[in-house]
């Protein structure tokens, strides 16, 4: 339901795309490096 290039975390569906990923790994250091 979500638009292409939408930030999914805003919409608090939990499943942040691979865009979002990138921007939380900026947000947070990338702490989920250990992933």
């Amino acid at each position: 339901e979500s638009a292409m290039g939408a930030p999914v975390r805003d919409k608090g569906l939990g499943r942040p795309t691979k865009r979002d990923r990138r921007d939380l790994e900026r947000e947070f250091g990338s702490r989920e490096e250990d992933d």
